[in-house]
């Protein structure tokens, strides 16, 4: 089993929806902004809405393991984010830059 926690450098930049992408199965994920300006983030393209991550700040998707009966139960894997999936969208309000992402089993 791969290890149950990883960070990941995500590109930037003002021109361009970065998405972020589970890399194992994971239920908790978090976006901190490492840039000295905001980070738009989204998670549908097709909609307008977004939010800002201000600078040096973090934000956190957290799905508590009291979930996972209802995933098991539905024979599904008890795990919020599947491999591959997009978690959201990330886009630097200027200038280009990494950001992190952290995701937890």
């Amino acid at each position: 089993m791969p290890a149950p926690f990883e960070i990941v450098d995500v590109d930037v930049d003002p021109q361009n929806w970065t998405p972020v992408v589970a890399p194992f199965a994971c239920n908790n994920v978090a976006i901190r902004n490492t840039l000295g300006v905001d980070l738009k983030i989204r998670t549908d393209l097709s909609k307008p809405d977004q939010d800002l991550i201000a600078p040096l700040t973090q934000e956190g998707v957290v799905a508590p393991l009291s979930g996972a009966p209802y995933w098991r139960d539905a024979g599904q894997s008890p795990y919020r984010f599947m491999p591959g999936v997009t978690i959201a969208y990330l886009q630097a309000s200027s200038g280009t830059g990494a950001v992190k992402a952290r995701f937890v089993r």
